[in-house]
């Protein structure tokens, strides 16, 4: 196809709400770098800080806003295209298309909180956009269903991605990893199985991402500029509640030097004083993040860059595992590493253990002392609810979080990172395969509802009322929290107060629950 005399773009790739506000979209910047090297013309648009704008650049009015969208309540298609994201949408999009006249558009779904304002935009896209006009999505939000479809009209399919094909919203989607699948689409505007989950093949000939079109003093970033890194995908671990294996398949990681380097450059190019890893542990590959920590030790100390700092998840390993011998947390330090996010998830060693996390809780402590010697910091995650976690579990919990007040209080620990609602059931994690023989019963409607005939007293009132224990004692210890917790608890509470009916029905359809009530 020539295009030397034709304007128009190949693609326009639009990031749909809702995600963290700590940084920019990764995949837009990435994916545009891919086929801009290949000869596309690629223009692209993060629709949560067009909103977010939208809304004053303020963070409450935003979130206010944006809890129509998250698809915790049933809404008719009438209720959604009344809201205010969808009106203030459409200008947005017809803005889009007129400027930049896409042969296709592509819609980059983050996580399952994304679905129902990328069902927004793909429909306005395909109203709007001229006929011919490809439209597509991708992410691993494309994987998971749309809640509430029937109640919106929609087909009621496995994924968001299978629902809007079927109701002739868009052409096609992209499941998995997208760095060389979106370029074969793009050759050829077909995708003969879109149901493949893509695996990258490598990170070898993957460019650095280009920035350069997206807003980059426009988002809420807690450490100065923070730009995003991918130094690996997938997991060298199988906890049981996590779905990253599932994700993305077999673990891959690059080398320490490249990862390295790759910071340098956007701290050169971009000025990020901030570099955020974005992989599911930092420190999977010990071999790995040791090259990582000395080569950007080095480079930071040669070329001056003592204001760079990096940032991402960690897991902490027994003490036995770390190579003291080679100065590990020196070199962390002298790396710039700050406010590692490590996944505590419980106080219990029983529930760490059904959790596979190969740690227990002493040893994130022996860590924490280590931290705070070498002036590191670390910000923790904690899952309550598991499904094996009794009262006296939690309360383990409850104590762990008592105990790191001495750490927030000299900033080893900087805050809480995240605290879930409970454990959320799907079918990417090890727990998919236990079910009702085993005394795991789902509501194949809800994640979020289910019940576990070994643990009976963990009902969903139970774990409503466990996270709600745990942000009334961060408020009373003045632990930090990254989340909002009056919001997270709104949330939580719009949902159980919508959902509460549905939950009992399909509990009292369990024979196992009922003689269990009728005993209790």
């Amino acid at each position: 196809m020539d295009k030397s005399h034709d304007t128009a773009t190949d693609l326009l790739l639009i990031s749909a709400p809702l995600r963290e506000m700590d940084y920019p979209p990764m995949a837009l910047a990435l994916l545009k770098s891919i086929l801009h090297k290949e000869g596309f013309r690629v223009a692209v648009s993060d629709a949560q800080l067009a909103y977010y704008k939208h809304c004053g650049g303020d963070q409450k009015t935003f979130l206010h806003n944006t809890t129509e969208i998250q698809n915790i309540q049933a809404r008719t298609l009438a209720e959604v295209e009344a809201s205010e994201f969808t009106k203030w949408c459409r200008p947005y999009i017809r803005d889009l298309l007129e400027q930049h006249r896409p042969r296709v558009v592509g819609i980059s779904v983050f996580t399952y909180i994304s679905n129902l304002a990328a069902y927004i935009i793909a429909r306005l896209v395909r109203e709007l956009a001229p006929a011919g006009t490809k439209i597509m999505i991708g992410g691993y939000g494309a994987a998971t269903p749309l809640r509430f479809a029937q109640e919106l009209g929609a087909p009621d399919k496995d994924t968001i991605a299978q629902t809007l094909v079927e109701e002739g919203t868009i052409d096609s989607y992209i499941l998995g990893d997208g760095e060389e699948a979106l370029l074969e689409f793009m050759k050829t505007l077909e995708n003969s199985n879109p149901n493949k989950i893509n695996r990258i093949s490598g990170f070898e000939k993957v460019p650095y991402p280009d920035y350069s079109d997206l807003e980059l003093d426009g988002y809420s970033y807690t450490n100065g500029l923070t730009l995003p890194v991918t130094g690996s995908k997938g997991c060298v671990r199988r906890c049981t509640f996590c779905d990253i294996p599932g994700l993305f398949g077999k673990y891959q990681q690059r080398q320490g030097r490249d990862i390295a380097e790759e910071c340098i450059y956007l701290y050169e190019t971009y000025g990020a004083k901030t570099l955020y890893l974005t992989d599911s542990l930092v420190n999977g590959s010990m071999k790995s993040f040791m090259e990582f920590i000395t080569v950007l030790a080095e480079l930071r100390s040669k070329k001056n860059y003592n204001d760079m700092q990096w940032t991402g998840q960690y897991i902490t390993r027994p003490a036995h595992q770390i190579p003291h011998d080679k100065d590990y947390y020196a070199l962390m330090a002298a790396s710039g590493a700050v406010g590692l996010s490590v996944g505590a998830e419980s106080g219990s060693n029983r529930v760490l253990k059904h959790m596979d996390k190969k740690m227990v809780v002493e040893d994130l402590f022996i860590e924490l002392d280590h931290f705070r010697k070498h002036g590191l910091s670390m910000a923790v995650n904690i899952l309550p609810s598991y499904p094996t976690e009794t009262r006296e579990d939690f309360e383990d919990t409850m104590r762990m979080i008592g105990g790191f007040q001495s750490y927030v209080a000299d900033g080893t620990m900087e805050r809480i990172a995240g605290v879930a609602k409970w454990y959320t059931n799907d079918e990417l994690n090890r727990w998919a395969k236990i079910g009702p023989a085993q005394g795991m019963y789902r509501n194949p409607q809800d994640v979020q509802m289910w019940w576990y005939k070994h643990n009976p007293e963990l009902t969903l009132d139970e774990r409503v009322f466990r996270r709600l224990a745990i942000s009334k004692v961060l408020a009373r210890l003045n632990i930090p929290s990254a989340q909002d917790e009056n919001y997270e608890i709104r949330k939580i509470m719009m949902w159980h107060e919508a959902t509460r009916e549905q939950n009992e029905k399909w509990l009292n359809g369990i024979d196992e629950y009922k003689k269990w009530r009728a005993g209790a």
